[in-house]
């Protein structure tokens, strides 16, 4: 979402924009499928290890594949805020041409941010992503959803939120952002 939002004239230019937006639009389904309630979210379907130790088709995935959720009992922090922050940037992508999608997405990213800044922790200390995808901070992600719903909703307090967490912890981006830092 953040490339159309960011270059949506050249989407739109090329005729590939509707393409862009049903291609975001598959993720974000998903995640709204994902976010069961205000503190509960579906964040891994699947063991990894029995997963990339199969050579095959999906189709032919014959076993049990457990779904694993972050709650407020058990948070994630760092998945959460990421949703978040994908839910807000699909927003501003979806606003001009389906804005009642939009509002969803909204309604989706702001619940997930609280879930995020309420409830801390890892998710990959929760459901056992860690050896694939683990996680070396969770505050980077809920800076970095609180940005994007500033710019989504254009309200202020969020990019306020943005600069206080990344006053608190002292977030550096380092060499540049990467799947890891996000602030």
């Amino acid at each position: 979402a953040r490339v159309v939002v960011e270059h949506r004239e050249k989407y739109e230019a090329s005729g590939l924009l509707s393409d862009a937006l049903e291609a975001i639009k598959w993720g974000t389904d998903y995640f709204i499928k994902a976010h069961t309630g205000p503190t509960e979210f579906y964040a891994q379907v699947a063991d990894g290890h029995l997963d990339h130790a199969f050579w095959g088709r999906p189709e032919e995935m014959n076993y049990y594949r457990e779904a694993f959720r972050v709650t407020a009992e058990q948070p994630g922090t760092d998945v959460v805020g990421e949703t978040s922050a994908a839910m807000s940037a699909a927003s501003i992508a979806f606003r001009q041409t389906d804005p009642v999608y939009a509002n969803l997405l909204l309604v989706h990213a702001v619940e997930l941010f609280d879930f995020a800044y309420d409830y801390r922790g890892f998710y990959d200390d929760v459901i056992p992503a860690g050896d694939f995808y683990g996680s070396t901070q969770w505050y980077d992600e809920l800076a970095w959803a609180a940005a994007w719903l500033g710019r989504a909703t254009g309200d202020q307090r969020y990019i306020e939120e943005a600069e206080a967490i990344h006053e608190e912890f002292g977030i550096d981006q380092g060499w540049g952002q990467s799947w890891d830092t996000r602030a």
